[in-house]
């Protein structure tokens, strides 16, 4: 695999898939999901338990719970829908969230497993809006 380095950088034959308007009109599409105040709320409650749980030693952070936000909003997109549901957010918190996390009495680099685990029991105390 090394020696494929030798004459250059093996990424530069790939060829593009998307191009970079396209990128960025996906990108602008994405902002465009709304999102219902109770949505959001969800959301940042998710967030805000991270930071005052006592298996937590460092919660997730603002530029976390934007791209929990962010995530949720394409999840909507690629469904097809121009609205953020609660799902959206539930089913991403977990992927998104745990390596944002330092559960305590661990070390850094630790399992990541304990932290799924602390944001999976967290979601199960949020209140899911209807």
């Amino acid at each position: 695999a090394l020696q494929e380095h030798r004459s250059g950088e093996p990424v530069d034959q790939l060829a593009g898939v998307v191009t970079c308007q396209e990128v960025l009109a996906a990108q602008a599409a994405t902002r465009q999901v709304r999102v219902e105040d109770s949505v959001l709320d969800y959301l940042q409650d998710i967030v805000e338990a991270t930071r005052t749980s006592d298996e937590v030693h460092v919660g997730v952070s603002i530029r976390g719970s934007l791209a929990l936000y962010r995530a949720a909003q394409a999840m909507a997109l690629l469904d097809g829908r121009d609205y953020m549901v609660p799902d959206d957010v539930k089913v991403l918190a977990k992927p998104v969230l745990a390596h944002r996390v330092i559960p305590r009495g661990f070390a850094a680099g630790s399992d990541r497993s304990a932290a799924e685990e602390i944001i999976e029991r967290i979601m199960g105390r949020v209140p899911v809006p209807v």
